[in-house]
């Protein structure tokens, strides 16, 4: 495939020539984040909604193209850098949907300062509270489970996601919320259902391994995969009136 073959699969898509036009400045600024890393990107986007980030996926996996979703860009660690399609999901993604006593909706470009912000008006705060969270998104914060000087584990990204919608990586769309999400889920993604299903047998018929797991995610553990999960849940979602 081309450098740029993703670009073109989009342009069958629906996409127009504006919003697949490159920008060498765009670029450049997207190889960098707070990082002291540099990775050019082949190729740059700007997602306007979830249904574009499902094309572009869909794309994406036609192509074999790797694909970096960026947003506040304040990642320590280089996340948001990479060689192959990289997509803004701060722009578009900035509703703030629906607050409630116990529980806000929000898109992944909202940064939690501007959540805590609305959120002050009931006296409620969001769960994780990293220091950059002016420039911190909540996609960024959900992506890496970030946590903070105050939320402990009790309180990070973790232990206070209630919900999600999602779109996989061949695109396919899912939310979720309500009590039918794992049968819902079972039948779009059996394969992978049943393969975290092994997964967490593995596990969990492993003392050793389940006693490990358990000390380790009692502190703060934001690297890696959230193996605690396994340990924590029987199924991949709880109903959406428990919060995950």
């Amino acid at each position: 495939m081309g450098k740029h073959s993703v670009l073109d699969q989009l342009q069958k898509a629906g996409f127009d020539k504006k919003q697949l036009e490159q920008s060498v400045a765009r670029s450049a600024v997207w190889s960098r984040d707070a990082s002291h890393f540099q990775i050019h990107p082949g190729s740059t986007l700007r997602a306007r909604n979830v249904e574009d980030i499902s094309l572009i996926l869909a794309a994406a996996h036609a192509t074999k193209t790797p694909v970096t979703f960026r947003s506040g860009g304040s990642s320590l660690s280089g996340q948001t850098l990479g060689t192959g399609l990289v997509v803004d999901t701060r722009t578009g993604f900035q509703s703030i949907m629906d607050i409630q006593e116990d529980c806000v909706t929000a898109q992944a470009g909202v940064t939690l300062a501007r959540l805590n912000g609305h959120l002050l008006r009931i006296k409620r705060k969001v769960g994780p509270d990293p220091a950059s969270l002016v420039s911190s998104t909540l996609g960024g914060a959900v992506s890496n489970n970030s946590s903070g000087m105050t939320c402990g584990t009790a309180n990070n990204s973790y232990a206070t996601i209630r919900s999600v919608s999602m779109v996989f990586a061949d695109g396919q769309m899912f939310n979720s919320s309500g009590a039918d999400a794992n049968e819902r889920l079972r039948l779009i993604k059996p394969e992978l259902v049943a393969l975290l299903d092994a997964l967490r047998d593995r596990i969990r018929g492993d003392p050793l391994m389940v006693a490990t797991i358990t000390r380790l995610f009692t502190l703060k553990n934001t690297m890696g995969y959230s193996l605690n999960a396994f340990v924590d849940y029987d199924s991949p979602w709880v109903s959406s009136e428990t919060s995950r």
